[in-house]
């Protein structure tokens, strides 16, 4: 499978901004957490919500997106909950491979790709970037199988 620019710019996105990502959930979650319950009513009837079970169905929705700062730009991360499982799940396929040393050296440590050839004796570009791929395309084809991304896309 051959990955286009901008699907792999989009995957590789996820994975550079991925502690953002995850911090990012953490406090949307603690901002439903810091809403309260809800008590009134008219017509002579009276409504009290119960916050606890409002606190419960919130947590078990899925986040529908997330606000990350990426330099000077905020950006929306749709599906940020299955973006975590994907790259948390990718990291543990290529765990003590060399293939998964790349991708936390480029994705986790942002190293660069020379600095990593170098220090991984990787002799040619063209393993770097064939490794980055295969890490890459894992990602791609989770992603499909989670619907948030588009198979017909893939080639962009």
């Amino acid at each position: 499978m051959i990955l286009g620019k901008k699907t792999l710019k989009s995957v590789e996105n996820k994975f550079f901004n991925y502690q953002k990502i995850k911090d990012a959930i953490i406090d949307a979650r603690a901002e439903q957490d810091s809403k309260g319950g809800f008590t009134g009513g008219d017509n002579g009837h009276s409504r009290v919500s119960d916050p606890t079970a409002i606190a419960a169905l919130k947590h078990i929705t899925p986040l529908h997106y997330v606000t990350i700062k990426d330099g000077l730009w905020d950006i929306k991360v749709y599906n940020p909950e299955k973006w975590i499982s994907i790259i948390e799940y990718c990291f543990g396929i290529y765990h003590e491979t060399l293939t998964g040393k790349l991708a936390e050296r480029r994705y986790l440590k942002s190293e660069t790709p020379e600095f990593t050839m170098g220090e991984m004796g990787i002799n040619s570009k063209s393993t770097y970037y064939a490794w980055r791929d295969d890490f890459a395309t894992m990602a791609v084809m989770l992603a499909v199988a989670e619907a948030i991304i588009d198979s017909k896309n893939i080639s962009e």
